[in-house]
């Protein structure tokens, strides 16, 4: 018997009118078409065991040795399970890690993720053959020379290994050592870097703009622009992020500032309308937290209109 742990939520029995109500699993090789059907009971037997967890996100169920006697070096096996008619979860239709399960002996990589990774950041590796002694996996990346560049491994288990991806990375060959066996597959690796987009949103275009990030200035609008985007790469960590007026000629600044999703804003005002005495200066000053993410566009970025991508008059002068 071959346990297998599957991770979720709301995936504990439930109370049904003869008793504890257990899910219905499904398992069907793509390749052979061979398909089984488990009933666990958990009555104190491996053959129909299910335990969970106490927040309901994993359990452990058990493969029949006779289904696994049917399997081959290439066959890919879809998990579905069934708490009812209308609530299931099916690895290949949904955003599993890994979709299907695979077989074979020895030390394998099956996929990682997420794709790309980023330095600095955390990388699963799904497989087999690894060891739940973490000093007893070796992984490696390539670094800009071709040469290895050990990571750290931070969690590991016999089926997944999660590491550190080290900040000289680059994109290349991804080598798993376990004693004397050897995997290796090919890994996307992305720089850190940040995305912002700010401007005037108020109903008078007359306003610009200049961002600094820890006393350096990175980029700076026009009167009046409406939506001026920044990408530049950054590392990660706490930094602090100046907003500050170039022409405000009605001593009034009205103004927003969106962020990539690998940004907390820790502190500041990220849209505002500002009046301030004339011969002072306009600035804003926002602490953010650059996290180790792949970058995307501002996310949650409600000053701008995601059916026209203009950007929200939300202010009047």
């Amino acid at each position: 018997m071959t346990p297998l742990t599957i991770t979720g939520t709301g995936i504990c029995p439930v109370n049904g009118v003869f008793g504890l109500k257990y899910p219905k699993i499904y398992l069907k090789d793509k390749v052979t078409g061979e398909d089984r059907l488990l009933t666990p009971k958990n009555k104190g037997t491996l053959d129909d065991a299910y335990q969970t967890n106490k927040s309901c996100t994993e359990a452990t169920f058990y493969v029949p040795k006779s289904y696994l006697t049917l399997m081959q070096d290439d066959s890919k096996v879809v998990v579905e399970i069934q708490m009812s008619d209308e609530e299931k979860a099916n690895s290949e239709l949904q955003n599993t890690q890994p979709n299907y399960l695979t077989f074979g002996e020895g030390l394998q990589i099956d996929n990682v993720s997420p794709v790309p990774a980023v330095n600095n950041g955390e990388l699963m590796i799904v497989g087999i053959g690894f060891n739940n002694q973490k000093p007893k996996n070796k992984v490696y990346f390539t670094d800009r020379h071709n040469n290895k560049v050990s990571a750290d491994v931070l969690s590991s288990s016999s089926q997944k290994l999660v590491v550190q991806v080290p900040a000289t990375a680059v994109t290349g060959t991804l080598t798993v050592e376990v004693g004397d066996k050897t995997a290796t597959t090919t890994v996307e690796i992305s720089a850190i870097e940040l995305i912002i987009t700010f401007g005037d949103n108020g109903n008078l275009t007359d306003d610009s703009f200049q961002v600094s990030i820890d006393g350096s200035v990175i980029n700076e609008s026009i009167p009046g622009e409406r939506k001026h985007t920044i990408k530049m790469p950054i590392s990660i960590g706490e930094k602090t992020l100046s907003l500050k007026g170039i022409t405000v000629p009605d001593s009034l600044a009205t103004y927003y500032i969106c962020f990539s999703n690998n940004v907390a804003v820790l502190s500041g005002t990220t849209s505002g309308r500002v009046t301030f005495a004339e011969g002072d200066q306009f600035q804003r000053n926002f602490k953010i937290k650059v996290k180790p993410l792949a970058v995307s566009n501002p996310v949650n970025c409600n000053y701008i209109d995601t059916n026209t991508n203009a950007v929200k008059v939300l202010w009047q002068e």
